[in-house]
């Protein structure tokens, strides 16, 4: 009886997660940048909000990284979809240094695939153009559309951005196996990043820092 007891728990409690993982999953506006969201599973403490991990991964044996260019996408519901070119290279280029700086001193960074190089894919998503100030310059972009990292630019004081949320991958580089994958949005409740530079700055070093924190930990197993 205590055996049937002790099964019927575990397989409420596993019923449960899972229920869970798929609420949280439906609360996102899932970009399509991963492709397959398929066994993401709420993050624990400190962790990405969602997270998928595979099983066989072995991170140890990489030492090296190879950071793709960051991409955007635009929240396909938003009403606004101006953006000033110059603000939207400066998110790409700002998240995309945040990781080199996060990761370099450790994980020297690399131009091209090899053996024991981690490829690291990343893009800003749910991005919801702030109220555009008058008289900047805007432009329109299709809705749903990824726009890849094009020049550096300067950094401005403030940025029109309402909210912005995170997918990332790293896979093999060779292979493209897929070894781990996180969905991420500011804590909070809403995915917000007010229109301050700083407070964006301050959003991507996070995300990039969990991701340092996280790849410490699986190489150290």
């Amino acid at each position: 009886m205590l055996n049937r007891s002790f099964l019927f728990i575990l397989l409420m409690s596993i019923f449960l997660l899972a229920g869970c993982a798929a609420q949280q999953l439906r609360s996102y506006e899932m970009s399509g940048f991963l492709r397959n969201y398929a066994g993401f599973e709420p993050g624990g403490e400190g962790q990405p909000n969602l997270v998928y991990l595979n099983p066989g991964r072995d991170l140890r044996k990489y030492n090296k990284v190879l950071i793709n260019h960051v991409v955007v996408y635009f929240n396909p519901q938003s009403e606004n979809r101006e953006i000033d070119p110059v603000q939207l290279n400066q998110l790409t280029e700002y998240f995309h240094q945040a990781l080199v700086d996060a990761l370099k001193d450790r994980y020297p960074i690399v131009d091209r695939p090899g053996e024991g190089v981690l490829r690291i894919r990343a893009a800003i998503t749910d991005v919801e153009p702030g109220k555009p100030v008058a008289g900047a310059a805007t432009t329109v972009v299709p809705v749903g559309a990824a726009v890849s990292l094009i020049k550096k630019t300067t950094t401005g004081s403030n940025m029109a951005v309402g909210r912005a949320s995170m997918e990332i991958e790293l896979a093999d580089s060779l292979t493209g196996a897929r070894l781990a994958a996180a969905v991420d949005r500011l804590e909070g409740g809403k995915k917000v990043v007010s229109g301050k530079w700083s407070a964006i700055e301050e959003a991507f070093e996070h995300w990039a820092q969990k991701l340092r924190v996280w790849l410490d930990k699986e190489r150290a197993r």
